[in-house]
């Protein structure tokens, strides 16, 4: 839990695609931060890598 009672979800995503020359792997790096807004738990913000 950060100091504001946000968390930091960190997220790790591998995306296997077929392309003409065979198998393609991507890896996306991914960090949102979950809380709560008016009572509801939501994601407030994020970025990809």
């Amino acid at each position: 839990m950060n100091e504001d009672s946000t968390y930091q979800v960190d997220i790790t995503l591998e995306a296997y695609e077929s392309v003409s020359t065979g198998e393609q792997t991507s890896t996306y790096y991914m960090s949102y931060v979950v809380g709560y807004e008016d009572g509801v738990v939501k994601l407030l913000g994020g970025e990809m890598q």
